[in-house]
């Protein structure tokens, strides 16, 4: 990835709320090696299990991790295709920061 190409990127992960602090961990470590391999400067934050506005697949809450990276749309689109195919997250939803 060029670097002049990259943009700075937040991506919300909402994982079951019954999962155990150490798979979440383990399920976070597929992510962490997408970004290190595409040279990505990123920052996990867990926000912790809170309470969603409205049932998603049968969950009324969620533990919430934020993801803030650099890259590019392709890197969006691996780590979003990497996110729909585990069952253990119900939702993700990536922003893109506005450039100053």
């Amino acid at each position: 990835m060029e670097k002049s190409s990259y943009r700075t990127y937040k991506t919300f992960i909402f994982f079951q709320p019954d999962l155990e602090k150490n798979v979440v961990l383990e399920l976070l470590k597929k992510y962490y090696k997408i970004l290190a391999s595409k040279n990505s400067k990123f920052c996990f934050q867990n926000l912790g299990t809170k309470l969603l506005s409205y049932p998603i697949k049968g969950f009324s809450s969620a533990t919430y991790i934020q993801v803030t990276y650099t890259g590019n749309g392709e890197l969006v689109s691996d780590i979003s295709r990497q996110l729909s195919l585990n069952e253990s997250v119900i939702r993700h939803i990536t922003l893109k920061k506005e450039k100053n």
